[in-house]
Order: C-alpha cells, then sequence, then structure tokens
C-alpha cells in the first residue's frame, strides 16, 4: 500500500488528483490537522487522522496496513517525524514538491497565539523527534530555523530523516532544494514538469476581467487582515480607473469571511482558473502557470513579502508602492507580452500526466492502466537528473 501523508484532506486530494485517479493500487492517507480533516468517498483511500501520532505510533500503522511507499510534501516537524518512521521501516519516500518555497516564511507573533493548540503539538513534535533520534540535533534545529531563519544546514543532512525521490518541476528547483532545503534523495531527482498544468479547470472570461490569484496570507498568518483588506480596496480602485472588474481564482482554503470581503467590493468569486490576458498576485506558485495560458504577470509586494526569484523573473512589471500600483500600472499596453520562456526554466512544461504513474510501477515491480514495469523504468529515467 502507498501513503500519503499532509496537514489536510484537501491538500491531499488536491496535490496527488492524477495519481489516485491513475493508480490502480490502495492508498492510507495520513492527516495531521484534526480541523482539516475528513474522510473523503473514493473506494480505494483509507483515511487516519494522525494528528498527536508519537513515532512509534507512526510505525505501528505503517506496518499494520504495510506501507511499501510513503509520498510527503514538506519539511515540517510533522513531516519529519513521518520520514524518521518510515525510514526505521525501510519504507521507500518519496517527496513531492507541490508549492512555490521560500528559504524562510516569518510568521507573526500573534500567528502563535492564535493558534496555541498547534503550537504545543509542534513542540510535542519536537520532543518526540528527541526521544526518537536519541538526539538534539533536529529539533533544535528546526526550532532556529523555522523560528528565526537560521541555515537548516545543520539538522536536514541527517540520514535519519533522508528521503529516497525528489519530485520537482524543473532543474532550477534541483538546485533551490540542494542550497536551501540541503536535500539529497538516495536515488535521484525526477524532473516532473508544472503540476498545475492538469489540476486547474479552465474558464474563459471576458477582455473586461483582469484575473487576481488569491493566498491565503491571513490563513496561515503571515499577515495582518486589515493590511490584506487595504490592498484589496486598492485593487478595486484599480480596476475602476482601467475599465475593468475583477475575477478572483479562489483558493480551497480560504476563509468564507475574506470571500464574502471581496464579493462586497464587486469582485467575482471562481474555483476554476480564469482564462484572462492579465494576472495580478503576489507570490503564489500558480502565477508561474500564467505565460503558458497567455498572461500577464503584475505583482503588488506587501509589506515583509518579497518576491521570489521565479516570481519576479515571469513578472512584466512589479510594484511594492501604493502610488505607483495605481498610477503606473499598464493593464491595456500591447507592448508587454507573457514571458513564456521564463515561466518554463523556473517552474517547468506542463506536466506529463503519467510519470509518478510510471514512478511506482518501476517501484513496486506492478502494473497499472497497461503500463509495464520495463517501459516505466525507461521512460523515468528520462526525467531522472
Amino acid at each position: 500500500m502507498i501513503a500519503i501523508f499532509d496537514m489536510s484532506t484537501v491538500n491531499v486530494l488536491r496535490y496527488n488528483d492524477e495519481l489516485l485517479k491513475s493508480y490502480c493500487g490502495d492508498f492510507l492517507v495520513l492527516v495531521d490537522d484534526p480541523d482539516h480533516f475528513y474522510e473523503a468517498d473514493l473506494p480505494n483511500l483509507k483515511f487516519v487522522c494522525s494528528s498527536g501520532f508519537s513515532i512509534a505510533k507512526l510505525k505501528k500503522v505503517l506496518t499494520f496496513y504495510n506501507v511499501s511507499i510513503l509520498y510527503l510534501s514538506g519539511q515540517r516537524p510533522a513531516d519529519i517525524r513521518v520520514v524518521m518512521a518510515a525510514n526505521q521501516l525501510d519504507i521507500k519516500i518519496i517527496y513531492k514538491m507541490h508549492g512555490l518555497y521560500v528559504p524562510f516564511m516569518k510568521r507573526n507573533f500573534l500567528f502563535y497565539i492564535s493558534n496555541f493548540k498547534k503550537t504545543l503539538k509542534t513542540v510535542y513534535y519536537l520532543f518526540d523527534i528527541i526521544r526518537a533520534s536519541r538526539s538534539i540535533r533536529i529539533s533544535v534545529g528546526v526550532l532556529l530555523s523555522f523560528v528565526f531563519g537560521l541555515s537548516r544546514a545543520y539538522w536536514a543532512k541527517s540520514e535519519l530523516i533522508r528521503i529516497d525521490y525528489a519530485l520537482v518541476w524543473s532543474e532550477y528547483w534541483v538546485q533551490w532544494h540542494k542550497e536551501h532545503w540541503f536535500i539529497s534523495p538516495r536515488s535521484g531527482w525526477v524532473l516532473i514538469g508544472n503540476p498545475d498544468s492538469l489540476k486547474f479547470k479552465r474558464e474563459v472570461v471576458s477582455e473586461e476581467y483582469v484575473t487576481y490569484i488569491y493566498q491565503t496570507l491571513v490563513e496561515d498568518g503571515r499577515i495582518s487582515k486589515n493590511l490584506m483588506y487595504s490592498f484589496y480596496r486598492v485593487l478595486f480602485s484599480v480596476s475602476q480607473n482601467h475599465g475593468k472588474r475583477v475575477v478572483v481564482k479562489w483558493h480551497p482554503r480560504g476563509s468564507d469571511e475574506h470571500r464574502l470581503f471581496l464579493e462586497s467590493l464587486g469582485f467575482v468569486i471562481s474555483f476554476n482558473l480564469p482564462l484572462s490576458n492579465t494576472y495580478i498576485g503576489h507570490y503564489s506558485s500558480l502565477l508561474g502557470l500564467v505565460p503558458l495560458v497567455g498572461g500577464r504577470v503584475f505583482i503588488f509586494e506587501l509589506e515583509g513579502h518579497p518576491t521570489p526569484e521565479p516570481i519576479a523573473k515571469i513578472s512584466n512589471q512589479i510594484f511594492n508602492d501604493v502610488f505607483e500600483f495605481q498610477h503606473n500600472i499598464d493593464l491595456t499596453s500591447e507592448v508587454l507580452v507573457p514571458k513564456v520562456e521564463q515561466a518554463k526554466f523556473y517552474f517547468g512544461e506542463g506536466m506529463a500526466d503519467d510519470i509518478e504513474l510510471r514512478l511506482l510501477n518501476e517501484l513496486v515491480g506492478g502494473e497499472c492502466e497497461g503500463v509495464s514495469p520495463e517501459l516505466s523504468h525507461l521512460i523515468v529515467k528520462q526525467y531522472l537528473v
């Protein structure tokens, strides 16, 4: 059986959609956050809320379900514990990139207070890692890296948390993970392309619309509600000045409160990907797909949130000042064109919809949907770097 670990059921379904639809075997889904756990009605998925599980208990669960491969997508304390459990059981571990990462994401103090229970659980996880590893190296290192932004080099190279395969979008992200997360997979890196090219149903909108890519910045404690709402009002003003309307590409974890506020400004909410020629956002990884679908990218930098290199390189204009944003953004210019080649370099081209299936067939020695293990091996080698 294949196990997939993530913080929420939504994340598991969202980031593994093609795999869940195409692989013929069974999955064990481990979800860490009880507030975002539910059992989806899918016949080949067994759901377990693993919140608060010790590494010893995780080992028992993985053994009980006869797990041979573990999928995960982060390097958080919760992820680290599952990796340690899997390594102790000689389970193959596949790390799968699913978002645009930055070397250090600073949280404001209110985030830890408002999420006090989660903070306590994280502290428990760090002590559990100490108990299982018989060393403070990883836990102290994680604390210093996640709270104060210190390098992960001190702890991330530990063999206890090493993975077997790393699935990333492009060669740029191979080097990024080596430099910032110090990942060194035992079996290699697999280039899978941009998963957003398969993920979203696309929706054509009229030329009067510009698309805003929503991020859960307030929900995740990265920025204050007041500051975010202030930007939304500015965005409304900008759209009015250019005779445009705003359609919002909504995020599945977005708060109903914030959605209602956007609707009160006259913004249209879309759960699909609106196809327009102009997109406005901050640093969502979805912006990496925009040039490939014919869109131009305009970035507004929020306070304390500098634009990551990949987003900067695909952007047509970047603003960090409200006055400049209101008066200098050019939503109608035909001179500014989508930066397609830059998008391919940083975010990869369209994802091969069967690359993960072929990789799994090679690892488990089985056959799904008519793909032979021999063919899987040959095709995976084309992506392996």
